[in-house]
């Protein structure tokens, strides 16, 4: 029994060597591409090289950061299996850098409350990929980093993800979603109805199609929910966890929830002005 205990454990907290392997092809596939397109990517690259440069220039420290970030998992993971399977010594060994605001916790709640420590880093981790590709969509229609398209690719493209993890499991979405939605509250349904309200709206958003029934739609479901994180959180006082990434989300229930409808509803207030 204790051995599988330690195994699953162990399993939980498995290296991210795979990850690792998977980004060293993505770049060893991207060097292939630029090989074999060197002429036209020089020509466009020499169009504006400055520009291009800086552009370049970001893109390589991006990478080195990802590398970097990966490589301080392995630490991070080191230490939680330690942690996890009670390994003898490991209270005197200092947790890396990633985990010192946290160990405290981890030392009081073991267990299933470890990963809420670490759930708002996935809700970090989609908005900066729906930042990334906004960027990249950007760059590719207009030739430039960044316009005011850009900020609504960013929060369209939020919206989809998000609305996507929600889709997973629409039952305990819209379970978790009961406890503190004021819609969901006196019409269930509602529950089930917006995952595909967010996730349609954000994806008419991103095409520019069909404003006139998406900004509405994203400006009621996102207004009713900032009144209600807002009224669960600074009002109840109430410490709930937030259905914003999905049913088994242990994101607490506050300003990341919070964010999202604020932008969801920013976002439709600027649709609406463009019509």
């Amino acid at each position: 029994t204790d051995m599988t205990f330690v195994q699953e454990r162990q399993i939980e907290f498995s290296q991210p060597v795979r990850q690792i392997v998977l980004m060293i092809i993505a770049l060893a596939l991207v060097g292939v591409g630029v090989f074999f397109l060197y002429g036209p990517i020089s020509a466009v690259f020499n169009a504006n090289p400055y520009l291009n440069g800086a552009i370049l220039g970001i893109f390589i420290f991006g990478i080195l950061a990802c590398f970097w970030q990966v490589l301080m998992l392995r630490s991070a993971v080191t230490w939680l299996e330690g942690f996890a399977i009670d390994r003898p010594g490991h209270e005197f060994v200092n947790p890396p850098r990633l985990l010192v605001s946290l160990a405290a916790l981890l030392a009081l709640h073991r267990g299933g409350r470890r990963a809420a420590a670490f759930a708002p880093l996935g809700v970090g981790l989609l908005r900066a990929l729906a930042a990334l590709l906004a960027i990249v969509v950007t760059w590719l229609s207009f030739g430039t980093v960044f316009t005011g398209r850009t900020l609504e690719l960013f929060i369209s493209i939020s919206m989809v993800l998000l609305g996507l993890q929600k889709l997973q499991d629409v039952e305990r979405f819209a379970t978790m979603f009961l406890n503190y939605d004021l819609l969901a509250q006196r019409w269930v349904r509602y529950g089930y109805v917006y995952p595909f309200v967010e996730t349609g709206a954000g994806l008419l958003m991103m095409a520019g199609v069909l404003t006139w029934l998406s900004a509405p739609a994203a400006l009621i479901v996102a207004g009713i929910g900032a009144v209600s994180v807002f009224k669960a959180v600074y009002i109840d006082k109430r410490e709930l966890k937030c259905a914003c990434v999905g049913g088994d989300s242990k994101v607490p229930l506050g300003i990341i929830s919070l964010t999202e409808n604020l932008m969801m509803v920013g976002m439709a207030v600027w649709m609406l002005a463009k019509l």
